[in-house]
């Protein structure tokens, strides 16, 4: 291979002509070409020992690659060693592996490559007036800023209870993806992680000011449609799954479902609860937030807010009154609105918060469990 870019006009009486035909007894006959070609190319040729096999026939052969098959991988690492750049990186297969959306894995992409448009990077590439955060006026907007550390993404992260997740709070960008993409709250993550992106494009560069509410019940909704999609991918390759979805109550009857969860990091819980008909129907729901505390109190908390002590009793009592009442758990999956209520009680530190109506952050919940029935 030459490393001589030149072009070439070819003349007419070659242009059918091979390589097979200007090599005689294993030396090179280049009287029978009538394209005029640089000293430099024939000096190249000539220095070179050819050889044929006469039971092989012609082919195209890149020598680049030692299967001598042509790839655009083989071609973008030749052209870096022409030009004498240090061919760097690492395996990148686990990020295409992600399951996530494509949308999400460019985005990942472009976050480890540190070439996601933060103010940092737009500064450098003379874009942005200045490398500072243009929501809280931190002196440096880079990527952990932008998706995690500003004041704006760091309440969305609080209300999914994110800093209690093994390694979320690492300082170094490469290891805070792999550990998030890699973990127990994986779908969450890249949903959270692409919601922030959104959130961050539409009130830094766009007219839409997306509000905290509207975002987080926006991710909640993207994490959903994420669970769906690998849903179907892996039914079919595994065929259907049974995925547990809110089932409503007997007629005449109302379904309360409740949830309690406790963060260690923070040391605090949060409790959340929803009633519905059997149509789905909004009928009260509420939430509240205390100090210290444990997952266990947190659980039976959402069933009746009083001390510890007193709850195994009060629940009792409640079971023992002359109604008809039926116990059952139920999956995260089945718990959405309950589970987002908790979160919101949680990071609000609330004593009780009673809700007539739906909240903004679970009505794409409730729209989602209308729409399975």
């Amino acid at each position: 291979m030459c490393s001589c870019f030149v072009r070439l006009l070819v003349h007419v009486s070659n242009t059918a002509l091979s390589l097979r035909d200007l090599i005689v007894d294993g030396a090179w006959n280049l009287s029978g070409l009538y394209t005029m070609l640089p000293s430099s190319i024939v000096e190249a040729l000539l220095s070179l020992s050819p050889s044929l096999d006469a039971h092989l026939l012609d082919a195209w052969v890149w020598s680049p690659n030692r299967a001598g098959v042509y790839t655009a991988a083989t071609a973008y690492q030749w052209l870096l060693q022409q030009r004498g750049l240090v061919v760097t990186g690492g395996d990148w297969q686990w990020l295409w592996k992600i399951r996530a959306s494509e949308k999400v894995r460019v985005l990942i992409w472009f976050i480890l490559h540190d070439a996601l448009q933060v103010n940092s990077v737009r500064f450098r590439c003379h874009l942005a007036a200045s490398p500072q955060c243009s929501r809280c006026s931190h002196p440096v907007e880079d990527v952990l800023h932008c998706l995690r550390d500003c004041l704006h993404s760091h309440e969305i992260w609080l209300h999914l209870q994110a800093f209690g997740w093994p390694q979320f709070n690492v300082s170094e960008v490469v290891t805070w993806i792999q550990s998030q993409v890699r973990g127990p709250h994986s779908t969450l993550f890249v949903s959270a992680l692409w919601g922030l992106w959104r959130c961050w494009n539409e009130r830094v560069l766009g007219e839409a000011k997306w509000t905290l509410h509207y975002t987080y019940s926006w991710i909640w909704n993207e994490e959903k449609e994420y669970d769906q999609y690998l849903a179907k991918s892996q039914e079919r390759i595994l065929g259907p799954l049974q995925i547990d979805r809110w089932k409503p109550p007997a007629s005449a009857f109302v379904s309360l479902t409740i949830d309690g969860a406790y963060d260690h990091t923070q040391r605090r819980m949060g409790m959340g609860g929803v009633v519905r008909d059997q149509h789905g129907v909004w009928q009260f729901g509420f939430c509240a937030g205390m100090l210290e505390g444990d997952p266990l109190a947190a659980e039976l908390s959402a069933l009746r807010l009083q001390e510890c002590a007193s709850m195994f009793m009060d629940i009792h009592l409640l079971l023992a009154r002359q109604w008809d009442i039926r116990l059952r758990h139920i999956s995260r999956e089945a718990n959405g609105p309950a589970d987002c209520l908790t979160g919101y009680g949680a990071s609000q530190q609330c004593a009780f918060t009673y809700f007539d109506n739906p909240s903004d952050i679970v009505v794409p919940l409730l729209s989602q469990d209308v729409l399975t029935l």
